[in-house]
């Protein structure tokens, strides 16, 4: 595999990342004009009074922030240095990666399921 392919994940993630925040406006503007939540609910971030269905987009975002970072660097560092396995490209851990946090998004941001 030539190295500047090992990129192409990260760019995938980057993309979906950007997907994810354009939903928080959506779902705010939504819940603003149904009704169920006011400016003054998002003034020091998020109150209460947010329902979850409005608030799990910015989850789902804090969550695509936190844990990438550590697949961002093992992946700079693997074009940097040249050593990125010819492996079959299903096994790689660019795609694996990518596949599971697309399945992850897709799942927190479609589903409501809280616990008290």
């Amino acid at each position: 595999m030539e190295p500047a392919r090992i990129l192409w994940p990260m760019v995938a993630l980057v993309a979906l990342t950007f997907a994810v925040l354009l939903l928080i406006p959506l779902a705010r503007f939504r819940a603003a004009a149904r009704g169920q939540v006011s400016a003054r609910d998002f003034r020091y971030g998020e109150s209460s009074n947010v329902p979850g269905e409005v608030s799990l987009p910015n989850r789902n975002l804090m969550n695509l922030l936190e844990l990438p970072v550590l697949f961002y660097v093992v992946c700079l560092a693997f074009f940097v240095t040249g050593k990125v396995a010819t492996r079959p490209r299903w096994c790689s851990p660019g795609s694996t990666s990518r596949c599971a946090r697309r399945i992850a998004s897709f799942i927190s941001a479609t589903t409501a399921c809280f616990t008290a």
